[in-house]
């Protein structure tokens, strides 16, 4: 029976976005902005 090779590891990689770049990827309502407002702040 033949070996199998695992492949190799690669780190996850950790982003950070600006509020303005998140309501641009998600969305009013995945960010929790209501009008424009922040419902968590």
């Amino acid at each position: 029976m033949k070996e199998q090779k695992l492949p190799g590891y690669e780190a996850p990689k950790i982003e950070t976005y600006t509020d303005e770049e998140l309501l641009e990827k998600l969305g009013t309502a995945h960010t929790g902005y209501v009008n424009g407002y922040s419902l968590l702040s």
